[in-house]
């Protein structure tokens, strides 16, 4: 019978349960726009959580939907994909290198003609402080055209299902969580007294005689996961359990959570942003 420690266990091990990483909201160089997560289940036990991420990769000048998948019935190994929504020839007539056109009218996504704005209300409506108030950056017109019209943004039921088994059931849906970033960049999040426990640790472990370098990085790889998991690990706030009940149950009711939602774009910035951000040094 399955329970709710064991998806618990399937992710916060997800190196060993085949995934390349879990789930991550920072985007790299490239820009975070939206997320959502989908959750999937049968009686029988079998489930799966399909995860959202939409992306501007500047370099390459594409708006990207990239899927992630977790459970026990992933139907392949990778699971993980990204559908090109929109590419550089897209952009080649509506955009001025990084800043939208004055007479840019609209972007085309599967099929679809969006409308894309010049008109200041509507990213301030859609919570977006432009860089400069007399032109708008692509970036920040994907970020309103997706809060006024999301739903070509999002995975299709075809998207969803590429690598599940057709019989399971979806059972809810998440446009924005608490989420706690589980890669090794958690040292940032530690307090002063996390902070002075690893460092002494860490000298403990670099101090000891005996043993070679090799031994030595084996032991700071562990101890370093080892306060990931005591730190940001799924199993140690609230929003992962409640999904995983959700998962056992069926019951969407279990997710009630407390937290604020932290997945909004503004929270995880790219290098450029955060360059921005007041107060950087």
């Amino acid at each position: 019978m399955l329970t709710v420690n064991e998806i618990l266990e399937t992710l916060e091990n997800y190196r060993e349960h085949g995934y390349s990483d879990f789930i991550s909201l920072r985007a790299g160089n490239n820009f975070l726009v939206d997320s959502r997560l989908n959750l999937f289940r049968h009686p029988n036990g079998r489930w799966a959580i399909v995860f959202e991420k939409l992306v501007f990769d500047v370099a390459e000048c594409e708006l990207l939907l990239e899927l992630q998948y977790f459970g026990n019935c992933i139907t392949d190994y990778a699971a993980q994909y990204e559908i090109v929504l929109m590419n550089e020839d897209s952009f080649c007539q509506t955009g001025n290198g990084w800043w939208l056109r004055k007479d840019a009218r609209h972007w085309k996504v599967r099929g679809r003609k969006l409308a894309v704005s010049n008109n200041l209300a509507d990213y301030t409506i859609a919570g977006i402080k432009p860089e400069n108030t007399r032109c708008f950056s692509m970036l920040e017109a994907m970020r309103q055209l997706v809060h006024k019209t999301p739903k070509p943004f999002r995975a299709t039921t075809g998207d969803l299902y590429r690598f599940l088994p057709a019989d399971l059931e979806q059972v809810l849906v998440l446009d924005e969580w608490y989420h706690v970033a589980y890669q090794t960049d958690y040292v940032l999040q530690l307090n002063a007294e996390g902070i002075l426990t690893l460092a002494r640790d860490l000298r403990n472990v670099l101090d000891t005689t005996g043993h070679s370098l090799e031994t030595k990085k084996s032991l700071l790889n562990m101890l370093i996961n080892d306060m990931a998991k005591q730190n940001c690990a799924p199993g140690t706030y609230e929003t992962w359990p409640m999904l995983a009940a959700v998962l056992v149950t069926g019951d969407p009711e279990r997710y009630g959570p407390r937290e604020a939602p932290t997945t909004h774009w503004r929270y995880w910035p790219n290098r450029y942003e955060e360059f921005k951000r007041p107060g950087y040094a």
